[in-house]
């Protein structure tokens, strides 16, 4: 049986891709993600698209997951990760942050891939001044300054493939990927579990 993936949606696509056809890969392929051992900590500070972009990156994320037997999740930028401390001091927290920040864009190159379970298909986003001062300063304030290297993305696919399919999907879908979108907030997100366990708890406005 065969694995379809679906093309990037209109706003994600180059120009000369609309109506390529996605390359099937056999299901001997394709290894059984591990979602039930893959459950994330604490809580998350995420920058997300809004509106049609938003809608049609879950569509893209929501259609890659049922054809890989994958989580569903919401799209997003995470700009802090397995925040250990309480609701209320987190949300507070953000708050002082955004408040001295104005809303920027992200943009993305291209997609690309990692041997790691949240980033199995991920599109690679530029890291700007903005987005670096913005992560230094998220970092400064949860004492979370000693983290690796920010890689901002945006992952479009949850799981533990073959490098085949991820390099099939990549090929197909189109490596290069030039667009962006407008961040006006912060979003604070109850990440503990799994995936569909998730909830986005307050949206909270920069500037």
């Amino acid at each position: 049986m065969s694995l379809r993936a679906p093309a990037l949606p209109p706003a994600c696509r180059q120009a000369g891709q609309a109506g390529q056809e996605i390359a099937t890969v056999a299901s001997g392929d394709l290894a059984m993600t591990k979602e039930n051992n893959m459950r994330a900590t604490g809580i998350s500070l995420w920058l997300m698209p809004e509106g049609k972009m938003y809608e049609e990156l879950s569509l893209l994320i929501k259609k890659l997951a049922e054809q890989n037997n994958a989580p569903i999740f919401q799209p997003h930028v995470t700009l802090l990760g397995e925040v250990k401390e309480s609701q209320e001091a987190v949300v507070s927290k953000t708050q002082k942050i955004a408040k001295h920040h104005t809303p920027f864009t992200i943009s993305f190159t291209h997609i690309d891939f990692e041997d790691y379970f949240f980033r199995a298909l991920f599109l690679k986003a530029q890291k700007t001044d903005v987005l670096s001062r913005l992560n230094s300063k998220t970092r400064e304030v949860f004492a979370m300054s000693d983290l690796p290297p920010y890689m901002p993305h945006l992952s479009l696919l949850y799981g533990d493939f073959s490098t085949l399919l991820k390099e099939n999907l990549i090929r197909e879908l189109g490596r290069e990927q030039q667009y962006s979108f407008l961040v006006n907030a912060i979003s604070v997100v109850h990440s503990n579990g799994e995936a569909r366990e998730w909830k986005v708890i307050e949206k909270i406005p920069l500037g």
